[in-house]
C-alpha cells in the first residue's frame, strides 16, 4: 500500500500505463488531495492526462473513476480528460466492462447528471440508460436499493433518418412495350455478361493460379468474387483448414478504389 499521494498518483500512472486495469480501478480511491499538490504530485498528476491513446473500455471506467472521486477537489485535481465524452462511451459500450471496473450505481448516476442536456452526448442511448436506472433502484436513499418489479420506463428513439425515393419521378412504361420499335433498339443496345468459373484448386495450385492472377492485373469481375464468398468456388490454399470464404474476403480488400 501507498503512504503519500505521490506515490499513490505514481503507482496509479504505472498501472494505467501497462494496462493493469483491474489494481489501477482499486487504486484511484487513495488518490485523492483537499490540500494543494507540491510540484512533483502535479508533474506525476498531469502524467495520467498524456495516456490519450488507450481507448479500452476499462482505461475509460477508470478515468469515470478518478473523476468521481476528485470532483470535490475539481480546482486542485483538475479533471484532465472529456468527461461527457468518457460516459458517453461507457454506457455505449457498458456490456464490454469487466466486473471489477464497473461504476457503482450512485456514481454512474451522479456522473451522468453532471452531463447537460444540451450536449451532444446526450443521446437517446445515455438517456435510456438513465431511465433504466431510475426504473430499477430507489434514487432517494444513501444506499441506492433495488425496486420491486414490475417498473416500466418509456424509452426514446433516436431520430429517423430521411430518405429520398429512389425515382421520384414516373415511370414510362411505353418503354416497356414489345411491339414498339424502341424496346427492340434498347434491347439490341444491351450487352450480355459472360462467365466462365474457373477450375477448382487447392494447395500450391491455388498460389501458382492467384500469382498468374496478380501478375496479368486481371480483373476477374463481380461473380468470381459471389462464388468465393459464398464458398461455392473451391478456391483455398490450405485445403479442410479455410474456406473460399477468407480467400475472397483478402482478394475484395485489394481491389482499386
Amino acid at each position: 500500500l501507498s503512504r503519500s499521494i505521490g506515490s499513490s498518483l505514481y503507482l496509479l500512472v504505472l498501472r494505467l500505463m501497462t494496462r493493469k486495469y483491474r489494481e489501477a480501478f482499486a487504486l484511484i480511491e487513495s488518490c485523492v488531495c483537499d490540500r494543494n499538490l507540491t510540484p512533483q504530485e502535479q508533474q506525476i498528476f498531469k502524467l495520467i492526462g498524456e495516456i490519450k491513446d488507450d481507448f479500452h473500455i476499462d482505461a475509460i471506467a477508470c478515468r469515470l473513476k478518478l473523476f468521481f472521486v476528485t470532483f470535490g477537489c475539481s480546482d486542485i485535481m483538475p479533471y484532465p480528460f472529456n468527461f461527457e465524452e468518457d460516459i458517453h462511451n461507457y454506457v455505449k459500450y457498458y456490456r464490454y466492462v469487466s466486473s471489477h471496473c464497473r461504476l457503482t450505481i450512485d456514481e454512474e448516476v451522479f456522473i451522468m447528471s453532471q452531463v447537460p442536456e444540451k450536449s451532444k452526448f446526450h443521446t437517446p442511448g445515455f438517456i435510456n440508460r438513465l431511465r433504466i436506472i431510475s426504473a430499477s433502484f430507489d434514487l432517494t436513499f444513501d444506499k441506492f436499493l433495488p425496486k420491486p418489479g414490475n417498473r416500466n420506463f418509456t424509452p426514446v428513439y433516436p431520430d429517423p433518418i430521411p430518405m429520398e425515393p429512389y425515382n421520384p419521378e414516373p415511370v414510362d412504361l411505353e418503354l416497356l412495350d414489345v411491339d414498339k420499335p424502341n424496346f427492340k433498339n434498347i434491347i439490341q443496345k444491351l450487352s450480355y455478361v459472360k462467365y466462365s468459373r474457373p477450375e477448382p484448386c487447392t494447395g500450391p495450385e491455388a498460389i501458382t493460379f492467384l500469382q498468374k492472377l496478380f501478375e496479368s492485373q486481371k480483373n476477374m469481375g463481380f461473380f468470381v468474387l459471389y462464388d468465393l464468398m459464398t464458398n461455392s468456388l473451391p478456391l483455398c490454399i490450405i485445403p479442410d483448414h479455410e474456406k473460399p470464404h477468407s480467400l475472397g474476403s483478402v482478394l475484395f480488400r485489394v481491389l482499386p478504389d
